[in-house]
């Protein structure tokens, strides 16, 4: 979803540097350079991914705001919702501790493409995760991805997204940050003070 996501941001005359510890992605998007780092890694669970963030692992650079679209990997092995979902809280603990002014944004994760009531009581769960941590006024917000249409995942045991998934992954991210990224030097946005700012950084 980083194209897609980066289209977005530069379409509508904003800034926005992916960072993380693998890199891959086109050279350039809608005609900018696109930053191909993200910590996206193929095939991680929920306890694989809290190894690469603080403390486990420093951040070379403190991200502005955090994605975390992860679980999938764990309830396509059959682990325990409850455990994924201590495990997702444990995580998001570590992030905010390592990063208190990012925005952490946690997904309900998209669908598998199959009935599974594993996924169904770990998703079920996420909403109080992400709950528990803006009482404490944390600055974790959700975002719905668990109601994509089926034809966005790609089936047949295959449970990544379709380009179309993709993009539409991208449009909920989106809507959630755009309000938090800083505008071209040359645009007008809607607050002055925010053009000045260098483009934020988000670890995907």
């Amino acid at each position: 979803y980083r194209s897609a996501l980066f289209k977005l941001v530069v379409a509508a005359n904003q800034n926005v540097t992916f960072i993380g510890s693998l890199s891959n992605g086109p050279s350039t998007v809608s005609g900018k350079s696109f930053p191909k780092n993200h910590e996206g890694h193929d095939g991680i669970t929920v306890t694989g991914i809290t190894g690469y963030v603080p403390p486990a692992k420093t951040f070379t650079t403190t991200p502005h705001i955090v994605l975390v679209h992860i679980g999938t990997n764990d309830m396509t092995s059959n682990a325990d919702p409850t455990t994924t979902a201590n495990q997702l809280d444990t995580l998001v603990t570590n992030l905010v501790a390592a990063a208190p002014n990012a925005l952490i944004v946690v997904a309900k994760i998209v669908p598998l493409g199959y009935t599974s009531t594993n996924y169904t009581s770990y998703i079920a769960k996420i909403p109080d995760v992400v709950k528990a941590h803006a009482a404490k006024n944390q600055n974790v917000i959700m975002v719905e991805m668990s109601t994509l249409p089926t034809s966005d995942i790609r089936g047949s045991g295959n449970v990544h997204p379709t380009d179309q998934g993709y993009a539409d992954m991208a449009t909920i991210w989106y809507a959630a940050i755009k309000g938090y990224l800083p505008y071209e030097r040359s645009s007008v946005g809607p607050d002055s003070g925010v053009n000045q700012r260098a483009g934020n950084r988000a670890a995907v």
